[in-house]
Order: C-alpha cells, then sequence, then structure tokens
C-alpha cells in the first residue's frame, strides 16, 4: 500500500506537470512560467502527496532495519512459516 501511494502522487505529480506547464516541464531548459493560483495549488498538494510518501518509505524502512538489528542480537526470532 505504501508504494501505491507514492506511485500514484508521483503520476499525479507528472500529470499536473504536463497538464500545466507542458511538454516543456519534461526538458532540462529552465524557463519562467506563470502559474495561475489552481496550479500552484494543484503542485503543491502533489508535492505534499510524494513527500507524505517518501515519509512512509522511509518509516518502514528504518523499522525493517530495526527489526532485523534485533534478530541478529538475539532479541527477536524470526517467526516459522507453516
Amino acid at each position: 500500500m505504501i508504494y501505491i501511494i507514492y506511485v500514484v502522487a508521483l503520476i499525479a505529480r507528472l500529470l499536473v506537470d504536463l497538464v500545466v506547464i507542458g511538454p516543456s516541464a519534461f526538458e532540462f531548459n529552465p524557463t519562467v512560467t506563470t502559474l495561475s493560483q489552481s496550479a500552484l495549488i494543484g503542485e503543491t498538494v502533489t508535492d505534499l502527496l510524494l513527500a507524505f510518501g517518501i515519509g512512509l518509505l522511509i518509516g518502514r524502512n528504518v523499522r525493517v532495519y530495526q527489526r532485523y538489528k534485533m534478530i541478529l542480537s538475539g532479541k527477536e526470532t524470526v517467526p516459522d512459516m507453516l
């Protein structure tokens, strides 16, 4: 579910850039474009979704690493799969 949130936010961000800025959004040539109020809100919302998705991914990886360290130190065990 965490990966789906991040991928959906990334796709939304790319679509907003494509609709608002146009194909020049994907070029490496910096151009100055003035964004409307709704475009600015759309970009801000998609950036917040991306930040939320990255936070979820980082949090998940930190929990996995902490559990790994506890298993190595013998404080936890890996459950047997039936």
